[in-house]
């Protein structure tokens, strides 16, 4: 069993437990019916993650874990990421991407361009859009730190001109006039990373 981890300057003997409300959630699921944006249905979606659920997973090569769990559209999505003592994520650029981070646990060294500082427990960070960030931790134990990321989704609306037919001209004005024409949306930049970093993706 793994000694529990102080806090920031604590007092003799003062400790806190790594989760004392577990088993509080045991009964959450995580899926559920919710309004759908584009389509205005109802269609089931990640909207909750217990501890329990979450499981990491390393990329190729790579010394830290990551798990997507959560994601809406092209335009935003969320996860944790783990890294572990001594372990590193590469640098690596956002492009187009803003992320946001929070340390769940552990203390880590963070560069986003030539900044460079240290983020402990409950502190946060933001790596804007265009900047390349590397991560270190510096701690004594796994760094487990809570990401969330969005980007800019450009739309731009094509009319499609209605097809033409055999009809005869004053049947194809009457029909035109009782029929709108269709528009089609055209999304620029969909994808939405799964992995922090790679603009979209980092391993």
């Amino acid at each position: 069993m793994t000694s529990p981890a102080r806090r920031g300057n604590p007092k003799a003997g003062e400790v806190y437990v790594d989760n004392p409300d577990e088993g509080w959630d045991a009964e959450t699921e995580g899926d559920a019916l919710v309004i759908d944006y584009d389509t205005k249905q109802e269609m089931k979606k990640t909207i909750a993650q217990t501890a329990a659920m979450l499981n990491p997973k390393h990329p190729f090569n790579g010394s830290y874990a990551f798990q997507k769990v959560f994601m809406d559209g092209e335009f935003v999505a969320g996860g944790v990421l783990e890294i572990p003592v001594g372990g590193k994520k590469p640098s690596k650029p956002a492009r187009d991407n803003t992320y946001l981070f929070y340390c769940i646990e552990g203390a880590i060294r963070v560069v986003v361009h030539q900044n460079t500082f240290v983020i402990a427990r409950n502190g946060m960070f933001m790596v804007p859009r265009g900047n390349q960030y590397h991560l270190e931790n510096i701690s004594n134990h796994r760094c487990k730190l809570f990401f969330a990321q969005a980007r800019k989704v450009t739309e731009k609306i094509i009319l499609h001109r209605p097809k033409r037919t055999s009809m005869a001209p004053s049947a194809r004005e009457a029909s035109a006039s009782q029929t709108p024409e269709p528009a089609a949306r055209v999304v620029m930049n969909s994808t939405v990373s799964s992995d922090p970093g790679k603009g979209p993706n980092c391993s």
